[in-house]
């Protein structure tokens, strides 16, 4: 068989479908039985177009019998199987508006092959299938998470990483092997994206961390990486994705101004001095780490340095929301 077309759909998108429409499809129906005349059932029925990435598979009733309609009119590879029998494989014409009708004889192992069946199916079909179940669950799962609905979205996304993985394993074209490697690194930030607004920071982190391995400056997972450090009191992993973060952004004095507030809740006046001055290191004119620093100062007895930084924050923000509590500090600092 030579090489498949692959239908380059972008993952965002709807899978594609095929169309209802009586006047523009057509339908295939069959029976599968033994050779003794017994019907088969359970017997897989594999519908393939071989012009785009699209295979459904149908099962046979308690009769043996088959049915699908919505099928566009062109060629699909029909093939059919069951445990203990030579598969069947043909390609079969869809007609416009009408049916194809096939009646199928399969003959076990101990019979041997007759015309126009084949040991078993090609290793390809079963790659497309698992491909096609993990683009049809991606798509759930992105509808999911664009509602915020993360604790639905956590089980189609994990459909779709794990069948992107078997589709990649057992795939045998290798034009298609690198659309799938990308298919995989997507479906892997998703999960990790679900995971991590679901709750399951711990789960989370393996797999953003390998989307940063091929994707290092992607601003969203190393924010989603850093809360997870930060949550887990991972200072090591928290200093790393900082710095990573600062080198996509810039510094942000807020990191710092923060540290200051807690330090300085907390009673530690050199903490909250050493973490307002690191703020104004980056932005020189945040008025608010002035109050923080001038509140530090007047803890440490630096009453001069606390005067200094208190007048400053009056100003840079002069209608500021501590401007009233500074303006009252700084008259008994006279």
């Amino acid at each position: 068989m030579g090489m498949r077309l692959r239908l380059l759909l972008p993952l965002l998108l709807p899978a594609a479908m095929i169309s209802l429409h009586a006047d523009s499809t057509g339908r295939i129906s069959g029976k599968v039985t033994s050779s003794d005349g017994k019907p088969i059932v359970g017997a897989v029925v594999a519908l393939k177009r071989l012009d785009i990435t699209w295979l459904k598979e149908i099962k046979t009733d308690a009769k043996g019998s088959f049915f699908q309609v919505g099928l566009e009119p062109r060629e699909f590879e029909v093939t059919i199987s069951a445990p203990g029998y030579i598969s069947h494989r043909e390609m079969v014409r869809i007609p416009l508006a009408d049916v194809a009708n096939r009646n199928v004889v399969l003959r076990t192992t101990s019979e041997g092959p007759a015309a126009g069946t084949t040991a078993a199916p090609a290793p390809e079909d079963a790659a497309m299938k698992a491909e096609n179940d993990a683009t049809e669950a991606f798509n759930a799962a992105v509808g999911f998470y664009s509602n915020k609905d993360y604790a639905q979205a956590v089980a189609p996304a994990e459909t779709s990483y794990k069948s992107f993985k078997d589709a990649l394993a057992k795939s045998t074209d290798e034009a298609a092997k690198p659309e799938l490697a990308e298919k995989l690194q997507k479906a892997n930030r998703l999960l990790g994206m679900i995971y991590f607004n679901a709750g399951k920071k711990a789960d989370a982190k393996g797999l953003l961390e390998t989307h940063l391995e091929t994707t290092p400056k992607d601003p969203v997972v190393i924010s989603a990486l850093l809360n997870i450090c930060k949550e887990l009191k991972d200072k090591e992993g928290e200093a790393k994705y900082q710095a990573m973060m600062d080198t996509l952004e810039g510094p942000r004095p807020e990191i710092p101004y923060n540290e200051g507030v807690t330090a300085l809740n907390a009673g530690n006046y050199r903490g909250a001095k050493e973490g307002a001055l690191k703020a104004l290191k980056v932005k020189a004119d945040y008025a608010d780490a002035y109050y923080i620093l001038g509140i530090a100062e007047f803890g440490l007895n630096n009453l001069k340095a606390a005067k200094e930084s208190l007048r400053k924050y009056l100003e840079l923000a002069p209608t500021g929301s501590k401007a009233g509590e500074v303006k009252e500090m700084l008259k008994e600092l006279r």
